[in-house]
This record gives C-alpha cells, sequence and structure tokens, in this order.
C-alpha cells in the first residue's frame, strides 16, 4: 500500500471527509461488481453498497484491518460487503413475510393516517414553491 493511500486509510478511521471521498472513489467499482453478482438487479446493488459504505463510517469497520497492501484491504472489504449483504438479503426476507400481514392491515388507511396527509400537506403547502420541487 502506498504511503499516501495509508493516510487515506487513517483519514477514513477518524472520520476525513476528503479522505471518505477517495476511499469510495477507489472501491466503490469493485464493491458495486460484487453486489451485482450477489443481488442481481443494478439498483439493490447500488442501495447495498451505499449502505455498505454507511456501515463502515458507523461502526468503524476500517479500525479492524490490520493489513498494508491494498491487495489485503481489498480481501478485507470483499469479505465485509458479502456478509452485509447477506445480512441485507435475511432482513429483507424476514421483513417481506412480516410486510404481508402488515399489508392486508393497511388496506384502508385509518383516521390516525388520513390525519397524518392532511398534515403534511398543509406544510407541504406552507414551503415556499421552489423548494417543493423534487
Amino acid at each position: 500500500m502506498t504511503e499516501q493511500f495509508a493516510e487515506v486509510i487513517a483519514g477514513c478511521r477518524v472520520g476525513d471527509p476528503q479522505a471518505l471521498r477517495v476511499f469510495v472513489v477507489e472501491f466503490y467499482g469493485g464493491m458495486m461488481r460484487i453486489a451485482r453478482s450477489r443481488i442481481g438487479d443494478e439498483d439493490r446493488a447500488r442501495d447495498a453498497v451505499q449502505s455498505f459504505f454507511l456501515m463502515l463510517l458507523e461502526r468503524q469497520i476500517l479500525s479492524q484491518f490490520r493489513g498494508d497492501r491494498m491487495a489485503q484491504l481489498r480481501k478485507f472489504l470483499a469479505v465485509c460487503i458479502k456478509r452485509h449483504i447477506d445480512s441485507e438479503m435475511k432482513n429483507s426476507a424476514s421483513a417481506r413475510e412480516i410486510g404481508f400481514e402488515a399489508e392486508a392491515e393497511s388496506a384502508y388507511p385509518s383516521s390516525e393516517d388520513e390525519f397524518e396527509r392532511k398534515n403534511i400537506r398543509e406544510l407541504m403547502l406552507q414551503i415556499d414553491w421552489r423548494y417543493r420541487q423534487v
């Protein structure tokens, strides 16, 4: 691993935004290839990679990396993203099973849902029209 990239890893460990940007640019393509091969769907793979990078930061997983070569880091990240995707797929399968029951219950909006929608509409109307554009 080059001295410059070692500095990037050190910066990522402390949350330096510039180092994080360099890190993501360097590894995004490889992580997308792994995600696409495991998931199959481009959009879901992109979501999985984004959530993977977020998880790396939140849980400070890079601090667990002890290697000193780029190949070791790539292998480390490959193992981590595979575990992350497997976990996400397992969680979404469980959510889908629960979701069918919840979907049947919410076929008709409750009075609370209607109240929420009305409040959201009123709040949206208070926002300047330029900021309401998607």
